[in-house]
């Protein structure tokens, strides 16, 4: 609907902006051309009476019409989709390194992104680093990727200044794979809320793939396995050959 209203919003101002200027850029200015020598003139006065100049004289002149607001928004969407007109930024190791090390981290997510394939926004307070979000932009959306990083006492804060200003940038906030208590947090903030899955904790001591109760996970692996497919766990320290 978003998307709606400014197509028809530059229409619209367009065509304000060639009538007006119709009747003072002398007669051969586009505006003059179109209001009294093109469609709207010829609904009065069918002034060619030749089939094909008539259809022709009409195509050109819709499709000028239809042809500068399309290009306006095609401008319009492609700068609002370049990174120098959004928000957040990309990763910086060292900066983020800073931030782990500043309070007892304990999201698990926060590894992901030394991926480098998400942006990062920082809250801050008196120009210091509190909280993280890792998100990623998609279709005017800005997608948060789990849990934000830091102390929970500034999460209320941060989570206001990142959808206010998400919201600045014509940028609609949405939180993937939160836990309970930013779900209720969230809720405050007026979001709501669908549910695709959940986390489990599979306790290995008794975990097992034989027998009836492991029928579903040994489907699963040899399904995997058949593909070509291995796993194996690895404990420190790693070396770049055994991931490459």
């Amino acid at each position: 609907m978003k998307d709606f209203s400014y197509i028809l919003g530059s229409i619209f101002i367009t065509l304000l902006l060639l009538y007006l200027s119709s009747g003072n850029t002398g007669k051969d200015s586009l505006g003059f051309l179109i209001f009294h020598k093109g469609v709207l003139h010829k609904l009065h006065t069918f002034s060619k009476p030749h089939f094909f100049t008539v259809f022709l004289d009409y195509f050109l002149n819709l499709f000028a019409y239809f042809l500068i607001p399309t290009l306006c928004y095609i401008t319009v969407g492609a700068l609002a989709r370049d990174k120098h007109f959004s928000f957040g930024e990309k990763f910086n190791q060292e900066r983020f390194q800073n931030f782990l090390q500043s309070f007892p981290n304990k999201n698990l997510n926060a590894s992901l992104a030394f991926l480098g394939d998400k942006l990062l926004y920082y809250y801050q307070e008196n120009g210091v680093d509190k909280v993280v979000f890792q998100f990623a932009l998609e279709d005017g959306k800005a997608v948060v990727m789990g849990e934000p990083i830091g102390e929970e006492k500034y999460f209320p804060a941060a989570i206001s200044s990142f959808t206010a200003e998400a919201e600045e940038k014509n940028l609609t906030p949405l939180f993937y794979e939160i836990g309970q208590d930013l779900t209720l947090l969230l809720h405050n903030h007026g979001y709501e809320f669908m549910k695709f899955g959940e986390s489990a904790k599979v306790p290995l001591s008794n975990f097992d793939l034989v027998g009836k109760s492991g029928k579903k996970f040994r489907a699963a692996v040899n399904k995997i396995e058949n593909k070509g497919y291995t796993f194996s766990s690895t404990v420190p320290a790693f070396f770049s050959d055994a991931f490459f």
